[in-house]
């Protein structure tokens, strides 16, 4: 799971690979809290900029398979993103996600001027009637700095289960301070990657 305990690490994989070729990997969700809410659970999830990109009008992250959505219109995101809700995709171009069809995915479109990296997105969060969680898959479409063109990537993230699903307890509840979110962006590329690794180990 995705929990701010993996933040020191990150700052030691920066520093170590600090002047190694940037790593490429898209919006990351740095952190996952869960608390309830009128009878459900509202799940938000912290999003950050890696320093090499930036987001423009059309870029967006896509949250699969999250099982349990109750209304969208209690959905909370940053002003300059929108809501879509829909049981296929939205995918990135270049990635191959998993993607249950018969659970919802949410998509979050940024609407606004350019956000350059290294800077939190901000906090994204919907209601579920679940509080169990699982690993899910995170994808998302960026823009490089060095030349403009989208970046595609996929990554992981905790998404809502039912105990009779794999289900485990619930994310932590602790928020990253500011400062920690700018280095959780410079870093989180690594931890990305670290993630990938050891999956494909696995």
């Amino acid at each position: 799971m995705l929990r701010t305990r993996w933040l020191p690490l990150v700052a030691l994989a920066v520093g170590v690979l600090g002047l190694a070729a940037p790593a490429r990997a898209g919006l990351l969700p740095i952190n996952v809290t869960v608390l309830p809410e009128a009878g459900n659970y509202r799940w938000t999830y912290s999003v950050v900029i890696p320093t090499d990109q930036y987001i423009t009008s059309g870029d967006f992250f896509t949250i699969y398979d999250f099982e349990g959505l109750t209304d969208t219109r209690t959905a909370m995101m940053p002003a300059g993103w929108s809501l879509s809700v829909q049981n296929w995709g939205k995918n990135p171009g270049l990635v191959n996600p998993t993607d249950n069809t018969n659970i919802p995915n949410l998509t979050f479109t940024y609407t606004g001027d350019p956000i350059y990296g290294g800077v939190g997105a901000g906090n994204f969060s919907a209601l579920t009637s679940m509080n169990l969680a699982a690993d899910g898959v995170f994808t998302s479409r960026v823009h490089r700095n060095s030349d403009n063109k989208t970046e595609d990537s996929i990554t992981f993230a905790d998404v809502p289960r039912p105990s009779a699903d794999g289900g485990n307890p619930p994310p932590s509840t602790e928020t990253p301070e500011p400062a920690t979110l700018a280095l959780a962006g410079l870093g989180l590329p690594v931890l990305g990657l670290a993630r990938f690794i050891r999956r494909k180990k696995s």
